[in-house]
């Protein structure tokens, strides 16, 4: 096209110059060449234009089509389905199977989660009138139970535990064993948890008996506790949670 252009142009200048001599001819050249010219340039616009939408949209139909492959071929990689005759509706169902996979996995994983927790509720209501005592000297066929009964009453102030049972736990070849006792009633074992500030100084240490979960929840509260405190600030841990304050202790 451009080149018919530069040809067109080139044939007005030769004849530009043959008739340039005389102004009469001049102005005869200039009405007759342009007139006719000026025609020629818009009918060769008219067919660039033409053919230029032509070529535009041969490109946007190819890029349409490359589009389209390149979606399929992401379709085809996301869904896992090999091949080239995948369509639209293979793809859908692919999708589907996988959604409902998905939501099955979902229930199956929620009931189990219900069951823990519902193991966990019934644990931790089985243990709610146990405690541990741990670090009290053991003695060879002693009676658990008078051995508890006498640390309540000399040092607890519980003068008339009602318990269920008391008997030692665990391996003896470590120290003496902790004893696992269950009160009949809530409220000798709150007097028992709220006097057991009474044994600082004798390593006896009385605590719930806790479930594997609560035991690691107050391992990661006491973490924090320590973290605290090295930090410089007063922690301390109440009712199984840690406690940070935002005072710092004084330094000694």
């Amino acid at each position: 096209m451009l080149l018919m252009l530069e040809t067109l142009f080139e044939s007005v200048a030769e004849q530009f110059q043959a008739v340039v001599a005389t102004p009469e001819a001049l102005h005869e050249f200039v009405v007759t060449t342009v007139s006719k010219e000026v025609g020629g340039v818009k009918t060769a616009l008219k067919e660039f234009r033409a053919e230029f939408e032509d070529l535009k949209q041969c490109m946007e139909a190819q890029s349409l089509q490359s589009l389209q492959e390149r979606l399929k071929d992401q379709i085809a990689v996301t869904t896992s389905v090999p091949g080239p005759g995948l369509d639209f509706e293979r793809v859908m169902e692919q999708l589907d199977t996988k959604i409902k996979t998905y939501a099955d996995v979902t229930r199956v994983t929620q009931a189990e989660l219900l069951q823990e927790q519902e193991a966990e509720r019934k644990a931790r209501a089985a243990r709610s009138l146990n405690l541990r005592i741990v670090g009290l000297e053991e003695e060879e066929g002693e009676d658990d139970m008078d051995t508890v009964t006498t640390l309540c009453r000399d040092v607890l102030h519980v003068l008339t535990p009602q318990m269920e049972r008391a008997v030692r736990v665990g391996r003896s070849d470590r120290g003496p064993r902790p004893i696992l006792i269950r009160f009949s009633s809530m409220e000798d074992l709150s007097v028992v948890l709220a006097n057991r500030h009474m044994l600082k100084g004798r390593k006896i240490w009385v605590d719930s008996d806790l479930t594997p979960a609560q035991a690691e929840d107050r391992k990661k509260e006491l973490v924090k506790v320590k973290t605290a405190q090295e930090a410089g600030f007063i922690a301390y841990m109440r009712n199984d949670r840690a406690v940070v304050t935002n005072r710092r202790r004084e330094e000694s």
